[in-house]
């Protein structure tokens, strides 16, 4: 961040605050007026132009096949971070969030019951699935107790291992929110207006209504889930990075319990 100065966020803006790059979506009780005004703002501006974005991430030449690496940092407490390369183009959008939140989103998700719920290595633990078009990064770590890593990573393991067999058993309520439950984005503006304003118009989903996204939630098969986890989770597809004592922490140890069956 040091080495950011004023020239290099010049450049930054004339690429990203462009009129090609400008997008509104309004959700809601507007008039034609309020549409004029927004307009009207946008227009005291002195943009210049630039090349229309894509959406489309470059991939590094190991994208997808990071040889299982595994970093640790010296620290007097022990944290783990999970790091996988995915194939978004090969995805849905639906198919990604449930992906998600069978692993991460709340006190019934895979992670949750293995690491929480079950055991209480973890307090609590932090995911992204971070997207482009054409690929993301789906990575999540947990802070837990010096001395309990090797514990945990075999059971992050048996719970990546166990949605690559199958999904669990309760994965239709998983989809209830998406489907029995779609007419509440009528209640929040702004998940609506991101929902159907830029998923679609800016980064192409396949739905333009909230009967469309129901249906596109509806489509996705527990076996789908499973194929994808298989597609990710893979001995080939990942990074481990760790914080911890590292004189007691033993990596080829680690190293072994890091088998996709």
């Amino acid at each position: 961040l040091d080495k950011i100065g004023p020239t290099a966020l010049a450049k930054v803006q004339e690429r990203i605050l462009s009129p090609e790059n400008i997008f509104f979506c309004l959700t809601g009780a507007f008039t034609e007026s309020d549409v004029e005004y927004l307009s009207h703002l946008t227009g005291q501006y002195r943009l210049l132009h630039a090349q229309k974005r894509n959406n489309l991430a470059p991939l590094p030449s190991d994208f997808g096949k990071r040889g299982a690496q595994i970093h640790i940092k010296n620290s007097d407490c022990s944290v783990v971070r999970f790091n996988f390369d995915a194939d978004c183009s090969g995805m849905t959008q639906a198919e990604q969030y449930l992906l998600y939140d069978v692993l991460f989103s709340g006190e019934c998700s895979m992670l949750f019951k293995s690491l929480s719920d079950e055991t209480g290595l973890v307090y609590s633990y932090d995911a992204c699935f971070e997207k482009y078009n054409n690929a993301g990064n789906l990575y999540f770590y947990y802070e837990l107790a010096n001395g309990k890593i090797y514990e945990a990573v075999e059971r992050t393991m048996s719970v990546l291992n166990s949605l690559r067999s199958c999904a669990p058993k309760d994965f239709e309520c998983t989809k209830a929110a998406y489907i029995i439950n779609s007419g509440l984005l009528l209640d929040d503006p702004e998940e609506l207006n991101w929902q159907i304003g830029y998923e679609y118009y800016v980064m192409g989903r396949e739905f333009v209504s909230i009967e469309d996204r129901r249906e596109s939630f509806r489509s996705v098969g527990a076996g789908r889930i499973s194929e994808i986890a298989r597609e990710i989770f893979t001995s080939d597809n990942f990074v481990l990075t760790m914080k911890a004592p590292k004189k007691k922490t033993d990596a080829e140890k680690v190293r072994d319990l890091l088998k996709f069956v």
